[in-house]
């Protein structure tokens, strides 16, 4: 979507999270579990938020590749260039990206145990 910001340094910190064994199904696969584990009235809920410049989680955002800077531009998927653009796009009151996504997953045991 044109109004949604798509940053070339998220795109690698999570290419770069998943080749470091990070699952990005994870979540989803929460409900399952439970239910293999013989639990009950389960529920799960998966909570996206917008993301806009300036905000919490665009300063979460910016300490996560921070904290990855070397391993992004080593990849080679951004640029120095483009990484130092991607973390001004941060504070720029016109970005907007979705968040990942929060799971909640919830059960029961049975009462017979």
């Amino acid at each position: 979507y044109p109004w949604e910001t798509t940053l070339k340094s998220a795109v690698a910190l999570r290419k770069i999270m998943i080749k470091r064994g990070v699952d990005p199904a994870f979540g989803r696969s929460l409900a399952k579990n439970l239910q293999a584990r013989g639990l009950h009235d389960i529920s799960a809920e998966g909570r996206m938020l917008l993301w806009f410049g300036g905000s919490q989680g665009a300063r979460l955002m910016r300490a996560n590749l921070e904290q990855l800077r070397e391993a992004i531009l080593e990849s080679g998927e951004a640029t120095k260039l483009e990484f130092a653009e991607d973390i001004a796009r941060l504070d720029q009151r016109d970005f907007m990206t979705p968040s990942p996504v929060m799971w909640s997953v919830a059960g029961r045991q049975p009462l017979n145990q």
